[in-house]
């Protein structure tokens, strides 16, 4: 009940406000590391990781396209193949995280069997590979795939939100076309670029409640990025509970004699032979492969999937998940590792108490937070056993 009222009308109601009081589920933030060695020139290799900082000696620089390929975001989207060139390599980074990814939603239909999760892709053919790549490692249902180039994208999700037997949703950019699924709790995150509106944006995809009994939890999937981080930790104290809306980048210029609506790469109107000013523009490349205007740290052209990026020779030595950020607190692989191998236990015993306090642990610590439970027991125990209280 409102008992008193704000002077300017409004209340800011947060996500961390929203998971106490049991409206919307809390967030567990898997963080992926992978160590790539990429080869830049004859007998030069250079090792990049997350914690790797940008910058190449200045000889290695003037090599075209050699800052950009050593850039662990763009390294990570980059799709890797076995032997045949053809059949997505579930080895690769993309591959572990989706591995991570099935094992968390295997985790939570145990609690909500009608959970399905959403994988958020780059781009089209990026969407595609990790469609094909999450059905070799699950060898179940074939995801959905949705983006804009596909007849109506709405009926695609609408299918999926019905069925709860599909396990997988995988979009491209569609954060802004109102998806509204309850049902997705788990979502594997390689989003095109590292904003936090769309950071955001895609969280709100998860923590949805399916009904007024979902005891569940949401589970993001996300490379090891200080900014994904960053985002992470605020989150809880930062992000209204409320839908936010986001733009979608302009595809099309308008004719100013005619109106007509043109690619943005057209030199000459479709319609009336305008001839278009070229814009000097250090912010945009043309593609050369078909002219349109790209933004300029753009590692491929948005129409036509050209790559603006050098081919080097690239390995993957090694990817693993890192820790998670839960509830604004980051915590290390081995604690998060121990409280996965007590999560029932400390699950069902704290379920077996069937009261209030017992049940809102359970809502805001999601299993991940269960070797901190049982710290916080042991540490409490010992303090009234010294005083020599106790039951």
């Amino acid at each position: 009940m409102i008992t008193s009222f704000p002077k300017n009308g409004s209340f800011e109601y947060t996500y961390g406000q929203a998971i106490s009081d049991g409206i919307v589920l809390p967030t567990v933030f898997h963080r992926h590391e992978g160590e790539f060695q990429v080869n830049i020139s004859k007998g030069v290799n250079v090792n990049v990781s997350s914690k790797t900082k940008n910058g190449l000696p200045s000889n290695l620089k003037k090599i075209p396209g050699a800052e950009n390929v050593v850039d662990f975001f763009n390294l990570l989207k980059k799709l890797q193949y076995k032997a045949d060139g053809i059949t997505p390599d579930p080895n690769s980074f993309l591959g572990s995280m989706l591995t991570t990814g099935s094992k968390k939603l295997d985790e939570i239909k145990k609690i909500l069997p009608e959970a399905g999760g959403l994988i958020i892709a780059p781009d089209i053919k990026t969407a595609e590979y990790m469609r094909d790549l999450i059905y070799q490692i699950e060898k179940k249902d074939k995801p959905i795939l949705v983006h804009s180039n596909i007849k109506n994208p709405q009926k695609a999700i609408r299918s999926f939100k019905r069925n709860s037997n599909k396990r997988w949703l995988v979009s491209v950019n569609m954060m802004s076309e109102g998806m509204d699924v309850p049902r997705i709790c788990t979502i594997v995150y390689v989003p095109s670029a590292l904003t936090n509106l769309f950071f955001r944006q895609s969280v709100g995809r998860a923590i949805r409640k399916f009904n007024a009994n979902d005891k569940s939890y949401a589970y993001f999937i996300m490379p090891k990025l200080n900014v994904l981080e960053k985002y992470a930790r605020e989150i809880e104290k930062e992000m209204q509970a409320a839908n936010v809306q986001i733009k979608n980048f302009k595809k099309f210029k308008s004719c100013p004699a005619c109106k007509t609506k043109n690619a943005l790469g057209n030199v000459i109107c479709t319609n009336c032979n305008h001839k278009f000013t070229k814009v000097l523009n250090n912010n945009y490349k043309s593609c050369p492969s078909c002219s349109t205007l790209n933004i300029k740290s753009a590692t491929v052209c948005l129409s036509c999937n050209h790559s603006f990026v050098p081919t080097f020779k690239i390995s993957l030595k090694n990817t693993f998940r890192d820790g998670a950020i839960i509830r604004g607190s980051t915590y290390d692989e081995i604690n998060v590792k121990k409280s996965e191998n007590i999560s029932d236990d400390v699950r069902n015993i704290l379920s077996s108490f069937n009261s209030p306090i017992a049940d809102k642990i359970l809502r805001e610590c999601p299993p991940e937070a269960s070797n901190e439970i049982i710290k916080i027991a042991k540490a409490l125990t010992n303090q009234i056993n010294q005083k020599g209280g106790g039951p």
